[in-house]
């Protein structure tokens, strides 16, 4: 039996998996916020690798119609390379060591 006004729903937007591109999502943005801070080296790698790989495998979802908003995969991708570079940057310039002098000196 139909519901009134004879619509009837199918439930497709129930079956989509959007876990990957949440979670890539999740860890692009921890991996993009661990950039500003001095103490945590390495951890923009820890965020942004594995969120520019779940961005990738969210978006080859929604390409077969397995999931939906893509938007996901890409900001998370976006966000990822973005943390990726800074802690290239952080490792490269050794900014985070003249910060940490910075903070030892107005401490002491």
């Amino acid at each position: 039996m139909n519901p009134p006004g004879g619509t009837v729903y199918s439930g497709q937007g129930g079956d989509k998996q959007n876990l990957f591109g949440w979670l890539s999502l999740i860890f692009a943005v921890v991996g993009t916020g661990c950039c500003c801070c001095p103490w945590l080296d390495g951890a923009p790698f820890i965020g942004g690798i594995p969120a520019v790989v779940l961005g990738i495998l969210h978006l080859n979802k929604v390409k077969k119609g397995q999931a939906t908003m893509s938007w996901l995969g890409w900001v998370g991708i976006i966000l990822g390379v973005v943390a990726i570079i800074g802690g290239i940057t952080s490792l490269a310039t050794d900014w985070n060591e003249r910060i940490q002098d910075e903070y030892n000196d107005m401490t002491n």
